[in-house]
């Protein structure tokens, strides 16, 4: 919301009368409207400025100054303009453009959210991503009295937590193509292994020792890319649940926290939500980690885009 009527009224006077002095004065006509025009302008943009929520801003530029796709552009388009121009001071001041412009872009022009992937229903990733959207609704439909002073604190909770359920989705898509990928490497090969090993102790010549070895080698490669996968595919359904269950714990005890505040327990109330935003940003820090990991695990494997449905 703007000022109320009564508040910009004296500010329309005093620009007005602004104008009407510093035209008076010897200032021609159309610069003494601009510095008037001036005064209305810099009087609405601190009325729109008071009503930013600067705390949900800064949780948007603490989640994309962690995607390290900034950084990495950044120091690309760097090393191009020195390569180019020679001057260091130039390339510093081209990455850190790239980077700023980067965040700023996605901060802005920030999208409702990553496509929710079709995971297999009962499956592991399934059920607990499912939990962590049901918490975020149900954080969402907690809120103190509208004369809290705790009002915008659980808005900026809610804002933390719908972060932190989009991290869960991008583990889930990536969960999606690695359980995939794993279920397509048949797991009796190494079954297969064992045969290899014994015909090759019976080769009865060095070419067929060697025909042998270089099967064993490429179902060794297999077994050891599947473990790898599966290994991955753990770390990714642990940290799901990991979050889930700290999101759901904070219904719980959001819940609490707007019952001290209706009883006038307000410093408690204000402790308790300190606490609850120091765990989201834990929370969010460790699945940016497992993203950035599962992205460099999932790069080479096809993409998810067939795999994903919009969000309803």
């Amino acid at each position: 919301m703007l000022q109320p009527r009564s508040d910009r009224l004296p500010v329309a006077a005093v620009a007005v009368a602004t104008s009407v002095v510093t035209a008076l004065l010897g200032v021609p006509l159309l610069a003494a409207i601009a510095i008037g025009a001036g005064i209305m302008v810099a009087s609405i943009l601190a009325a729109l400025t008071a009503h930013v929520r600067w705390t949900v801003i800064a949780i948007r530029v603490r989640s994309e100054a962690r995607d390290v796709t900034g950084p990495l552009l950044g120091l690309l388009v760097g090393l191009a303009v020195l390569a180019a121009s020679g001057s260091v001071a130039a390339a510093l001041a081209a990455a850190v453009a790239v980077v700023a412009l980067k965040i700023a872009t996605a901060v802005v022009l920030r999208p409702a959210g990553p496509p929710r992937p079709r995971l297999l229903p009962g499956s592991a990733a399934a059920g607990w991503l499912e939990r962590a959207e049901r918490a975020v609704d149900g954080i969402g439909r907690i809120a103190p009295g509208r004369e809290s002073s705790l009002a915008e604190r659980f808005s900026q909770t809610r804002e933390g937590a719908r972060e932190t359920v989009v991290l869960i989705r991008r583990l889930a898509s990536h969960e999606l193509i690695v359980s995939q990928v794993v279920a397509g490497i048949d797991p009796r090969m190494a079954e297969e292994l064992h045969r290899l090993e014994r015909e090759r102790a019976d080769a009865a010549t060095s070419e067929m020792d060697e025909e042998i070895g270089r099967a064993i080698q490429a179902v060794r490669d297999q077994l050891a890319a599947r473990e790898r996968l599966v290994s991955t595919d753990r770390t990714l359904i642990a940290r799901m649940r990991s979050a889930a269950l700290g999101l759901e714990g904070l219904v719980a005890r959001l819940g609490e926290i707007a019952v001290l505040a209706e009883g006038g327990a307000s410093a408690t109330a204000n402790a308790r939500v300190d606490e609850l935003a120091d765990e989201l940003d834990a929370l969010r820090t460790g699945l940016t980690e497992a993203d950035t990991l599962a992205r460099v695990t999932v790069h080479e494997l096809r993409p998810a885009n067939s795999l994903t449905e919009g969000i309803k």
